[in-house]
């Protein structure tokens, strides 16, 4: 197994008000049967992908639609199996409030078309367009909830999304992540009338438990270990919006 040694950082934590020290990359471990890739279909993920404009540009192939990496075969992140490390960083850049001062749909860059599951970009996708019947303010729940084509409730909402993640050392306010309006679905305990519809959020919370699964090649790895992550546009309807390889 090799380790890289790396460094400590201190930061000062707008959510919580306090300096603290965020472990950034203590020790580096590489599987030694290969590094693992993160790949994101920006087709199916066109929210996330905006995101990720912010930090890593992108190809721009049109309104709300990405590509390859510009200058860049991939990137390097790194996987943190420390769960509290997560949640905080997690909760600094997404926490409960966000939903109270971070309009949707998102204006820079603009809001890319809606994609449920079994669509793509272009087929079965729709306008981002909120669904308000009851004129609910911001910070309202259910007011970023997103309307279908027909203008009805799509069962999916527009919820935080954070680049880089969470799960990597270089999320969080330390990192320099930026948040984005994702749809996710919709159904929770409270919204029994809902039927949700899995969507962005949803896609790439599963490639991020796979992702867990190939990073070391072992039941429960523990430290911080090198991945990497590149994206690509791929529309067919078939095509997957995730994968690792």
């Amino acid at each position: 197994m090799k380790f890289v040694l790396c460094f400590i950082v201190l930061f000062q934590s707008t959510a919580h008000g306090q300096t603290s020290t965020v472990k950034q990359l203590a020790a580096r471990a590489i599987n030694p049967n290969g590094i693992p890739t993160l790949i994101y279909n920006c087709a199916k993920l066109p929210a996330i992908c905006s995101n990720v404009q912010h930090r890593n540009p992108l190809q721009n192939l049109g309104p709300g639609m990405w590509g390859q990496l510009v200058g860049n075969d991939h990137i390097v992140l790194n996987y943190d199996t420390d769960t509290g490390a997560r949640k905080r960083r997690n909760e600094d850049m997404c926490p409960g409030s966000w939903k109270n001062s971070h309009p949707c749909p998102e204006t820079a860059p603009a809001q890319p078309n809606t994609v449920p599951k079994g669509s793509t970009y272009g087929a079965g996708s729709y306008p981002p367009t909120r669904y308000n019947p009851n004129g609910l303010v911001m910070g309202q729940a259910g007011y970023n909830t997103i309307a279908d084509a027909a203008g009805g409730n799509s069962g999916m909402i527009w919820t935080c999304d954070e680049w880089p993640p969470a799960l990597s050392v270089e999320g969080g306010i330390a990192g320099g992540a930026k948040t984005y309006c994702a749809p996710a679905n919709g159904k929770c305990g409270t919204n029994t009338g809902v039927v949700g519809q899995r969507s962005k959020q949803n896609f790439q919370s599963d490639a991020h438990s796979t992702l867990r699964l190939h990073i070391s090649g072992q039941d429960n790895p523990t430290g911080t270990w090198e991945f990497h992550f590149k994206t690509l546009w791929n529309d067919n309807i078939n095509a997957p919006a995730t994968a690792i390889e």
